[in-house]
């Protein structure tokens, strides 16, 4: 797939995850950690619901962008949940194809996701990463043990405070695909607001 069609695909991300972020009701309030709020709302006609955690942190908020545009190790490292995080293709400076394997979890099989990824600059002090989903890339073969998921909305916003405060907001929706109880589906949703808290801790505790 060439940089032209990867490019389309992301725009039409793009302006879906601003559209999400533009509507400021329907959001119910599921839990409050340190640094980040958790909210989810219904989002078309899907069953899961629309995550968004948002917040002010204490972190520079190019350091935040780095860590979450490059440093897929780190976040691993910090995610119970991931079992890998992969470049898959690099596209250009600011794009690259990303899968990410999750690990088999209760009563939920190994699963994973393949995005072509971006960080866009939308002015002097506000980045956005996001993502937009791919159904399959030539890398990337299917197995038959693994279940490959749909991401939906991907779309992450830092915006400067000062040197070192930023606004975060993350909004997030994963079509996990297959018959998974809605219990599980509960206990994902809220636990994506440690996960997040985590790489805030491990983004300060970085020199």
């Amino acid at each position: 797939m060439n940089q032209e069609i990867y490019q389309e695909i992301l725009d039409n991300a793009l302006n879906e995850t601003i559209k999400v972020r533009e509507s400021k009701e329907g959001w119910n309030f599921i839990k409050k950690g340190k640094y980040l709020t958790l909210t989810n709302t219904q989002y078309k006609d899907l069953n899961y619901k629309l995550a968004k955690l948002e917040g002010v942190i204490p972190v520079n908020f190019e350091k935040a962008a780095h860590f979450y545009f490059n440093d897929n190790q780190a976040q691993k490292k910090v995610r119970n949940n991931i079992e890998e995080i992969t470049k898959v293709e690099q596209v250009s400076q600011d794009t690259h194809v990303i899968l990410v394997k999750l690990k088999a979890k209760f009563v939920v099989s190994a699963r994973e996701v393949i995005g072509v990824q971006s960080m866009q600059r939308l002015s002097e002090n506000e980045i956005v990463i996001y993502r937009a989903n791919l159904k399959e890339h030539p890398k990337v073969p299917f197995k038959k043990d693994v279940i490959r998921c749909e991401g939906k909305i991907y779309g992450i916003f830092l915006t400067k405070v000062d040197e070192n405060l930023t606004k975060f907001e993350a909004y997030l929706i994963l079509d996990p695909k297959g018959n998974i109880p809605a219990f599980i589906v509960n206990f994902v949703t809220e636990s994506l607001l440690q996960e997040f808290e985590n790489d805030i801790i491990n983004i300060i505790k970085q020199k």
